[in-house]
Formats: C-alpha cells, sequence, structure tokens
C-alpha cells in the first residue's frame, strides 16, 4: 500500500540522486545549505473509484532555492535550468514509488530573485481498507406466469 509519507519521501529520494543537492522537508531545517529543494504545502484527497478501490491524490509544492550572492539574487538561467531538469522528472507521466508506477503531473509556481517553484500532482489508486457495509436482500420472491 502506497501512503501519502511513502510518496514525499521517494521524491526527496529521487531530487538528492538526480541532483545531488539538499532536499529540505522542515521549515527551519538545521545546516541549510543553498542551492536546495524544499518540499512543502502537502494537500491531499481520497475518492471512490468503486466498490472495492479509491483514488488517493497528492499535491505538493517544491521550492528549487538557488545559490545566493551578495544581494540576495539568485542567477535566472540557473534557477530556470533548476526547474527545467525538474520538470524532466515528471514527464513520462509516472513516478516510482515502492515498486508502482503512480500518475504524475507538473506545472510552474511561479518565482521570484531567488527561487522558483514547481506544483506536482500525484494519483493511484488502492483497494479498500474496509469492504463497504452495504445492504443486501435476505428473502427474494418471485412469481412466474405458465
Amino acid at each position: 500500500m502506497i501512503t501519502k509519507k511513502k510518496v514525499y519521501t521517494a521524491l526527496a529520494d529521487a531530487l538528492k540522486d538526480a541532483f545531488g543537492r539538499p532536499v529540505y522537508l522542515d521549515f527551519c531545517p538545521q545546516d541549510f545549505t543553498r542551492p536546495c529543494f524544499v518540499l512543502e504545502g502537502m494537500k491531499w484527497s481520497r475518492g471512490t473509484v468503486n466498490r472495492h478501490t479509491v483514488e488517493e491524490a497528492l499535491s505538493l509544492t517544491i521550492t528549487c532555492l538557488g545559490a545566493v550572492d551578495s544581494q540576495g539574487d539568485s542567477d535566472q538561467l540557473e534557477l530556470l535550468t533548476m526547474l527545467e531538469e525538474l520538470d524532466a522528472l515528471f514527464r513520462p507521466g509516472t513516478f516510482p514509488v515502492e515498486g508502482r508506477a503512480i500518475r504524475c503531473e507538473s506545472a510552474s509556481g511561479g518565482s521570484s530573485y531567488n527561487q522558483v517553484q514547481a506544483a506536482v500532482s500525484f494519483w493511484w489508486e488502492e483497494l479498500r481498507e474496509e469492504e463497504p457495509r452495504l445492504p443486501t436482500m435476505e428473502t427474494v420472491h418471485t412469481q412466474t406466469k405458465n
């Protein structure tokens, strides 16, 4: 079963492997360094697919923080390159988590003088944890005409 935490962890590991930069999950990390990524803004939902299956959805923001100069600005081309390389991770439309390929989609989430953001959404289906309790018929009476 894929959980939201497993998706979060798989994403952080993929970013570390692909870019060799730190990935932070906290707002005030110890020993913070740039350039890096910050995962934040998690939203999730669960919907019914059918009687036995639910669709899980997770959306979050990846903030790419570039190296800064003495004025606190980052090289805009470096930020754009980070964003393009980040987008390449999601271009196939699936993302590996726990040996499964879950659906994904990315979009630009905005930018400023020293950072760019990407909004990423993931979707996957899971079996319900419990069989839904539905009313059943106990007795059926039928009549046939000859």
